[in-house]
């Protein structure tokens, strides 16, 4: 019998001394604000876009004396956000230059699918609209309209501009 009060005294001692140390541990809280912005990422894959002579002689000839040059796939852009973006483009001028030559940049006109076509200008057009965040890849197509007996020989000069900024 004093073996089983002696186990019984042990074990209820053992069972008070942990609740008797958690009342002397001390804990203290603190919360974690992490704030992310919305992210954009452009890649295009060509630098320069090339209309060679060669691309001249080869053009399709549209009525009036004008011809037309068309590169597929010129630029493939890639793009990823962790929000939804939209990209838009435009050119820096208002014209493709030589020096004292000048072609309107209305000229060149750009397509993603290669059947709408849009004339670039300054004046910044949305180009694609993504409602969510994500990667894509995307190909924008270019066409050349315009009569060369108007124009100097040369090379002509440009820029165009991709900008990618949050959709509201």
């Amino acid at each position: 019998m004093k073996k089983i009060l002696w186990i019984s005294l042990v074990s209820t001692l053992l069972l008070c001394l942990p609740s008797a140390y958690a009342k002397t541990d001390f804990i203290q809280e603190f919360r974690i604000k992490l704030q992310v912005p919305p992210l954009y990422y452009i890649e295009i894959d060509a630098k320069q876009i090339v209309f060679s002579a060669e691309d001249f002689l080869t053009a399709t000839v549209s009525g009036e004396e004008q011809i037309i040059i068309i590169k597929p796939a010129v630029h493939q852009i890639r793009t990823a956000s962790n929000a939804p973006y939209g990209i838009w483009i435009s050119t820096d001028k208002e014209y493709l230059s030589n020096g004292p030559g000048k072609i309107p940049f209305t000229r060149l006109e750009w397509s993603l699918d290669g059947k709408s076509w849009y004339q670039l200008s300054q004046i910044p057009q949305l180009m694609i609209k993504k409602p969510f965040n994500g990667i894509d890849l995307f190909y924008l197509n270019l066409r050349l309209r315009l009569n060369p007996f108007e124009i100097d020989p040369g090379i002509y000069s440009g820029e165009i501009l991709y900008t990618v900024s949050q959709l509201q």
